[in-house]
């Protein structure tokens, strides 16, 4: 292994990684990831948002801040696939490299330049979010599934939810789930998970809906 590869960004998920701060977005807003909720959950929690500070911050101070390497935004832009290739190439074997990206063709050319090393002889060990993985493997983006895609007809209509959080914006999702579809809505169980590890408490929800689609008028939350 010559480095390890650390990329967050998740577009579905509104995470983007800009001079090496990771943000959350929240509606119009860009919140750096150590300022919100996630950062205060009990298992996984942290403080840093600039990511060569988090990876300092979660071995301990044994791999300090200042020997991380990133990868900007211009690299991509600017020098594309090779200049990855070179980057990658050029780093200390046994270092950690932080991705930074802001869109899927940020991750298009990130993967394109490290698939350039990779044929080079490099190898590398990576701790990314779902974006770099569909990007690595060439997934094309596809609209969500439909009743139809599935083999699903008007007589066999419905479906099942299952909600589980360790942050109260999950449950704010799931109230206004319950605000603008709850007219067909059934709510089955709800009931308490005691985590052995660190006796948080989550609480779980089970929904079954009776059309076989949300009301496309729905508002995202």
């Amino acid at each position: 292994m010559d480095a390890w590869i650390i990329c967050p960004f998740f577009l579905q998920g509104g995470r983007y990684t800009i001079k090496d701060i990771h943000y959350v977005a929240d509606s119009d807003w860009l919140v750096p990831a150590g300022d919100t909720e996630f950062a205060r959950d009990a298992s996984f929690g942290y403080k840093s948002s600039n990511l060569r500070e988090w990876f300092e911050e979660k071995t301990r101070g044994r791999i300090p801040a200042s020997s991380v390497s990133s990868i900007s935004i211009d690299v991509f832009r600017k020098g594309g696939p090779d200049a990855v290739c070179d980057t990658l190439c050029n780093l200390q074997k046994g270092s950690t490299c932080i991705v930074n990206a802001a869109s899927e063709r940020d991750m298009a050319v990130f993967s394109a330049g490290m698939i350039q090393a990779e044929l080079r002889g490099k190898s590398f060990l990576c701790r990314t979010a779902a974006s770099f993985v569909s990007t690595r493997i060439g997934i094309i983006p596809k609209a969500p599934i439909l009743p139809k895609d599935l083999g699903i007809n008007k007589e066999r209509k419905g479906g099942l939810i299952v909600v589980g959080s360790y942050v109260p914006k999950t449950t704010k999702q799931v109230e206004e789930l319950k605000l603008q579809c709850g007219h067909f809505l059934k709510k089955l169980e709800e009931y308490e998970i005691l985590s052995i590890s660190n006796w948080t408490s989550i609480s779980c929800h089970l929904f079954m809906y009776m059309h076989s689609n949300i009301n496309s008028n729905a508002k995202d939350y």
